[in-house]
């Protein structure tokens, strides 16, 4: 019997190789761990900036649609006075504020620092107020700056031709997407 004994006893893992092994599958459960993790998180970043850049998609389909049906606009720097029957106050070719006036009642939307509001006030006086965030202004490029001599492109600007452009940039957790929205008042169609 002493042969099967000696087999067994070298057949059997030390205290030492069982530490090592199971020390061996901690680090790789543990690395796994941290890259399940870490796949995790950017999936969850990546879905929220998904969800951002579609809620500013809507807001430039939104803004489209009220420049393209206005029967009159303006822009404005600083808030417009309000007027509740007879035209628009002159504005200005550029700034943060686009009031839309159309058939169906009045469209406002101002860039407020890191966010644009959109307010939309029908003509039975109901009245829906929309906050976007994550916004910038857009990257200027020289051509850009030369409208208000400063290194800022407006939100809000009309061209000689009547055409009413936005441009802003949404900052997301991902990246930086810039979106344009260009529109032809419906007095100028």
């Amino acid at each position: 019997m002493k042969p099967s004994a000696q087999c067994s006893a070298r057949s059997a893992f030390t205290l030492l190789e069982m530490l090592a092994a199971m020390f061996g599958v901690f680090l790789v459960v543990s690395a796994a761990t941290g890259f399940l993790l870490t796949a995790m998180q950017r999936q969850v970043a990546v879905l929220q900036a998904t969800a951002l850049e579609a809620q500013h998609e809507a807001l430039a389909e939104i803004m489209n649609d009220s420049i393209k049906s206005a029967v009159d606009f303006q822009i404005y720097q600083d808030a417009p006075t309000s007027s509740t029957n007879g035209p628009l106050a002159p504005g200005n070719s550029f700034g943060d504020w686009l009031v839309c006036v159309s058939q169906s009642g009045t469209a406002v939307f101002h860039f407020d620092g890191a966010q644009i509001v959109y307010q939309q006030t029908a003509n039975g006086g109901t009245v829906q107020k929309r906050v976007f965030s994550g916004v910038s202004r857009a990257s200027s490029t020289p051509a850009q700056s030369g409208n208000s001599g400063s290194n800022t492109v407006p939100i809000f600007e009309v061209s000689n031709l009547g055409i009413v452009q936005a441009q802003w940039d949404v900052n997301t957790t991902v990246d930086q997407v810039p979106f344009n929205v260009f529109g032809v008042p419906l007095q100028m169609q």
